[in-house]
């Protein structure tokens, strides 16, 4: 037997349904739902308080959440470490400094559900450094194969069928979105643009130790993926 009712959370509609839940029933509707997602988090030990207090609460809508541990081996084999274990259909990589927002993971999900030709989804998000107390804002912009050889703009906090994933590149400790998401274009994968800000980048601490620059590391991925230097 079950009854209408509203939900709490987010006013739609409800079913009480007592068959399942044993007598006192059980109210849910879509926003209750566990998504099919498997979360990875490459985890280094020294952001374990903002890990438990920001970031895994945020996650709270993916069915599966997954700590695989970077410290000795790097974030690269982390994030591969986790994705060999993962059951469900869609990939989420979180770092361990990130905190998702404005119901980021339903938001992309549903724009895969929408568009079965997209491979992925990714969107906006601001850096929150606390060093200094600012917040930036990135626009990642709508999805252009060409412009994605030019600039990253693609986060590694974008959501991503299964089939889409392949190995990250233990090999490259910097710009490693940029080179994930320019193998799975060359693959074929199309992404879709959240025009949204579904995330914040927390810097922390410092990171990344490796005495190579950024543009150094642009200069790596280019070579591997024989793209030209800028003039």
């Amino acid at each position: 037997m079950a009854t209408c009712g509203t939900c709490p959370t987010c006013g739609g509609t409800t079913r009480e349904t007592c068959a399942s839940f044993g007598t006192h029933g059980h109210a849910w509707c879509e926003c209750h739902r566990k998504l099919p997602i498997s979360v990875i988090i490459p985890h280094l030990h020294s952001r374990e308080p903002f890990l438990r207090t920001y970031c895994i609460p945020s996650l709270e809508k993916a069915a599966e959440v997954a700590i695989s541990k970077g410290d000795g081996i790097g974030a690269q084999a982390a994030r591969n470490n986790g994705a060999d274990k993962a059951t469900k259909p869609y990939l989420f990589f979180c770092d361990d400094d990130v905190r998702v927002v404005n119901d980021c993971l339903q938001k992309m999900y549903n724009a895969l559900e929408k568009d079965s030709g997209a491979a992925f989804a990714y969107s906006d998000h601001e850096i929150v450094d606390h060093s200094v107390m600012t917040r930036t804002h990135f626009t990642a912009g709508p999805f252009d194969p060409l412009r994605l050889r030019r600039t990253s703009y693609v986060s590694t906090m974008s959501l991503m069928r299964r089939e889409v994933f392949q190995p990250w590149d233990v090999t490259i400790r910097r710009m490693q979105d940029w080179d994930f998401w320019l193998c799975a274009v060359e693959r074929g994968a199309r992404g879709i643009y959240i025009p949204e800000v579904l995330f914040e980048m927390h810097v922390i601490d410092k990171g990344i130790t490796a005495t190579w620059t950024a543009a150094d590391w642009q200069r790596v991925v280019r070579e591997k993926h024989r793209i030209p230097e800028p003039v």
